[in-house]
């Protein structure tokens, strides 16, 4: 399994982001930079995001444009990582986000689904405008959560 520690040096989330929007990648970068921070500072919002993608109560950690370096020695950049830590034990998700009408891509998936398993990760997690499929599951030890934003707004009114 790959080391993932020295990825995460220098990515920890923040609430306002520095990246200015130019285009959709920077737009993805602030949503993921704020959505992450708000999982971190609002203890109800993280533990209700993290238990719907199975991960046990704890501390939350919140990084985001990862690098982490594939068997083609390719660095492709989730768009967040978040890690729950409860005791020894560690919990891990890689965040994909898509806003306005972009597109999961289903390459990219795949690559995430291989990172997520070659780096040890507990869930991979996608948010998007899309509607979540029930029926792709992959052929290794991630849970999928797929969610959109509407689902977010929805259950923050409720807290």
């Amino acid at each position: 399994m790959k080391e993932l520690s020295k990825s995460l040096k220098d990515h920890e989330v923040r609430l306002f982001s520095s990246v200015s929007i130019s285009g959709g990648k920077e737009a993805e970068m602030r949503a993921t930079s704020a959505l992450l921070s708000v999982l971190k500072a609002v203890s109800e919002f993280g533990l209700f995001f993290t238990k719907e993608a199975g991960a046990p109560f704890g501390s939350i950690q919140c990084f985001t444009e990862v690098v982490l370096e594939n068997k083609d020695k390719k660095r492709p950049r989730p768009d967040g990582v978040i890690i729950v830590t409860r005791g020894k034990t560690q919990w891990k998700a890689l965040v994909e986000v898509k806003v306005g009408s972009n597109g999961l891509d289903q390459k990219q998936f795949d690559e995430y689904q291989t990172l997520a398993k070659d780096y040890g990760f507990d869930a991979l997690i996608t948010i998007s405008n899309q509607p979540a499929l029930t029926n792709s599951h992959p052929p290794l030890k991630v849970v999928i959560c797929p969610t959109n934003f509407g689902h977010f707004v929805k259950r923050v009114k409720s807290l």
